[in-house]
């Protein structure tokens, strides 16, 4: 089968008309074997050195951010970012607005959490948008994989080194997360709570006033003057009036060891406000995890953790952030 393609004057000006052989997989471009067809919102290109073997299939890669005017630059696709990187494992519940943030994305890519390949929003070369992240019910770190779409399939480009790999894996980029309160699990904390304040008040993008929360784990806490290695604390807010043990709506952000105080390590961190039209009400809330960030106990202002019993958590007690756009 052919296709015909009209070259006008003065380029053609003794050639009616010429016939190239018709390509379903690739571009017609009839040097050698053909170019790749590449993905939406991309172009070909040649590789740094702009080499010429007289084999289109070799010479070309496809270049989602091409530099017309400027020398052929490389194609590496990187993830920088995955905004937020974990949420609770759950059976049912999925997660949205994770935000992917790399170099060289292409419209079409496919995600990997663990098992389960999606799709994600592109909304430029550098961002993906997760609108629904699968449930996993099983507390644990994944991988996290990127592949670009070629004609709908994985394939090897001509140029790894120029145009990088079809497959970015990112080994345990992604957490499911266990919730220790009320449980018989050892790791749960003997004692937690949200220290101070009790209340806030923020500029949407802005950072929140500095927000304290402090542990007791006896053997722990009382036996070192610091914190010690898989001891983690994060300070989180989500919607008013949710509960962080069962919502995937909340967000959580790193905090930093203050000060001992008596037998309890104290910890100080912010929160990053959420842009918002109107004023707005969130909850926020401490949590610490024994082990490296698998699995947390949460604490609310009244105090929670196995020595308080099955029941100390309570959602009603949590801090409450008022957001002013």
């Amino acid at each position: 089968m052919t296709q015909r393609v009209s070259l006008t004057a003065p380029l053609a000006t003794n050639i009616a008309s010429y016939t190239v052989p018709s390509i379903t997989v690739g571009l017609g471009m009839v040097e050698g074997t053909v170019a790749i067809y590449p993905p939406s919102n991309s172009t070909l290109a040649r590789n740094t050195a702009s080499l010429d073997t007289n084999n289109n299939n070799t010479d070309f890669h496809f270049d989602p951010t091409p530099t017309p005017g400027l020398p052929n630059d490389t194609v590496s696709m990187a993830v920088t970012g995955i905004s937020p990187n974990t949420t609770l494992a759950s059976a049912t519940v999925t997660t949205s607005n994770v935000v992917i943030t790399g170099t060289d994305f292409v419209l079409g890519m496919t995600v990997k959490i663990g098992t389960v390949t999606f799709s994600c929003t592109y909304t430029s070369s550098t961002t993906l948008t997760c609108n629904t992240v699968p449930a996993n019910a099983t507390v644990g770190r994944v991988d996290v994989v990127l592949t670009y779409p070629v004609n709908g399939v994985d394939v090897v480009l001509t140029y790894p080194v120029n145009a990088g790999s079809t497959v970015v894996p990112l080994p345990s980029g992604f957490t499911f997360t266990g919730v220790l309160n009320g449980s018989s699990n050892p790791a749960q904390a003997d004692y937690c709570i949200l220290q101070y304040p009790n209340t806030t008040t923020v500029i949407r993008g802005q950072q929140t006033e500095t927000i304290y929360g402090r542990l007791y784990e006896g053997g722990l806490t009382d036996a070192n003057p610091g914190p010690v290695a898989g001891l983690k604390a994060e300070v989180g807010y989500g919607p008013l009036s949710s509960n962080p043990t069962t919502a995937t709506t909340w967000r959580y952000f790193p905090t930093t060891f203050n000060v001992k105080v008596g037998n309890d390590l104290e910890f100080a961190g912010t929160l990053t406000a959420p842009t918002v039209a109107a004023t707005t009400h969130y909850a926020y809330a401490y949590r610490f995890s024994l082990d490296d960030g698998l699995n947390w106990t949460y604490c609310d202002n009244n105090g929670a953790g196995s020595n308080l019993g099955t029941t100390s958590f309570e959602p009603a007690q949590l801090g409450d952030m008022t957001v002013n756009p």
